[in-house]
């Protein structure tokens, strides 16, 4: 198996930041999932499989729901 990698350089933003997504007052969505503490799993050198966890996975949802929220607030601010 070959490793290709790729690097990706974004463009320059001269400009002030007033035309990025606005941040929300509420709280994050990880504030919403219980915390737990850090598990550190052993891992052998070679091994380069991998499975996310229901927590992570739990809050990878909340937080790309949040996102979604967020994109239609703007979206409908700007089209008011």
């Amino acid at each position: 198996m070959f490793l290709t990698v790729v690097v990706v350089t974004p463009p320059c933003h001269p400009g002030l930041m007033t035309d990025q997504l606005a941040l929300l007052p509420s709280a994050s969505p990880a504030d919403s999932v219980p915390s737990r503490p850090p598990v550190q799993a052993p891992v052998a050198a070679a091994d380069v499989s991998w499975e996310l966890d229901e927590h992570t996975r739990t809050v990878g949802r909340l937080g790309l729901a949040a996102a979604r929220q967020a994109l239609r607030a703007a979206s409908a601010r700007l089209a008011a």
